[in-house]
């Protein structure tokens, strides 16, 4: 297991679109560094299996959710949310909690092209836990992602690449922050102050 080195804990946010590869990365990630994975997805299938779900499940899901996420910020550890971040809302409820814990937030956006994330989200795999979606429920994902604003820091990640690119880019992100945080502070110095000239007088 790799370490982090950060000068405040991340709250890594995943974002992309239904079959982008998100969950992928995030496990793979959450393995190499040791750090908490809180998924919304599988807290859906823990809790009710591949069951009908109704709205009242949903809402308690996510409730459940943030209240996960509140209490990993306690450990005041870089941990990764995956769920209710592709819309601006939802990015800004997880910004005020990291705000309040201390946190710094980086988006993780994963990318692949429409056509790849649609059969990977419509169509089972096999060996695959990804939760199945409608042709119709794909659609409205899509219709409702909000990509990130240009305030919204993110790095943007490859859905078709392997995890080893992947983390690439956030490696460099992350030691960029690191060592801008190390430079000492530039000192404020003022320049000599010119001698007054006297006026003499030669009489």
């Amino acid at each position: 297991m790799k370490e982090l080195h950060t000068s405040k804990p991340l709250l890594l946010g995943i974002i992309g679109l239904p079959g982008a590869g998100k969950t992928h990365f995030a496990s793979e990630f959450s393995v190499m560094f040791g750090a908490p994975l809180v998924e919304l997805d599988l807290l859906g299938r823990t809790v009710f299996g591949t069951g009908r779900v109704t709205k009242e499940h949903e809402e308690g899901i996510k409730r459940l959710f943030w209240h996960l996420a509140q209490e990993q910020s306690k450990a005041k550890r870089t941990f990764i949310l995956d769920g209710l971040l592709n819309t601006y809302a939802g990015r800004s409820e997880a910004r005020a909690l990291a705000k309040k814990a201390g946190y710094d937030v980086l988006l993780l956006w994963v990318q692949t092209s429409e056509a790849v994330a649609r059969d990977r989200a419509t169509k089972p795999k096999r060996g695959a836990s990804n939760t199945i979606l409608t042709s119709q429920a794909f659609d409205h994902a899509v219709k409702g992602f909000e990509p990130p604003r240009a305030t919204e820091e993110h790095v943007v990640l490859s859905g078709q690449r392997t995890f080893t690119s992947q983390v690439r880019p956030i490696l460099t992100r992350l030691a960029e922050a690191h060592e801008s945080q190390l430079q000492p502070p530039k000192p404020n110095v003022r320049p000599p102050e010119r001698p007054q000239r006297r006026n003499i007088f030669i009489r």
